[in-house]
């Protein structure tokens, strides 16, 4: 099924979370008939039947920091109802922060966050990692070839931070395991036609 019945132009981004609840989420950023990354945003598709149907796609960023085309995005539902998602945000078509974007009712509503920025005049071609275990989140991202790892809090409180030595830092990835112990994985010197 296509679930794109408005907001086209689907690029780097696209992710896929449910929750306990039978709400399954389809979120992606798209400039939607916009011609600048900096009007782009992020969309969402939410059922509330497992995923036998699914209500048309509404805006869930607030319209201010843009969408940047070709990075990758996540989301992740979490046992106490909260839905989050990261992506890479075009503010002025050059400001490239790593944004959260925090619902409390089931992806009806959501708060915005900016947890690290980066002034870039150019798409990074980056993705995120995003993991939750009960109440508890981890995020991961990539900013100006660092990558760096904490736990989320509320309002997008940062605990925990974390960045491992290194250059050329891209793609990170996170799981969260019993006791909470963090996973972390990441490429380093990969690029367009380049393995690293």
């Amino acid at each position: 099924r296509n679930l794109i019945t408005w907001a086209k132009g689907l690029d780097g981004g696209g992710s896929v979370t449910a929750d306990e609840r039978g709400h399954v989420f389809v979120v992606w950023h798209s400039q939607a008939g916009a011609r600048e990354e900096k009007t782009g945003g992020v969309f969402i598709a939410r059922s509330d039947d497992d995923g036998a149907t699914f209500g048309r796609e509404t805006r869930a960023d607030s319209g201010e920091d843009g969408a940047c085309g070709c990075c990758g995005m996540r989301a992740n539902a979490c046992a106490d109802g909260t839905l989050r998602i990261l992506y890479r945000g075009a503010r002025d078509n050059s400001g490239r922060d790593t944004i959260e974007l925090e619902s409390l009712d089931s992806g009806r509503t959501f708060a915005s966050h900016i947890l690290d920025r980066w002034q870039l005049n150019a798409c990074p071609m980056s993705t995120f990692g995003l993991a939750a275990s009960g109440s508890s989140a981890i995020a991961a991202w990539e900013t100006a070839e660092h990558v760096s790892v904490a736990r989320l809090g509320p309002a997008g409180a940062l605990a925990d931070r974390w960045s491992p030595p290194g250059q050329g830092q891209k793609h990170p990835s996170v799981a969260l395991g019993p006791a909470g112990k963090i996973l972390l994985a990441w490429t380093e010197g990969t690029g367009w036609q380049r393995g690293g």
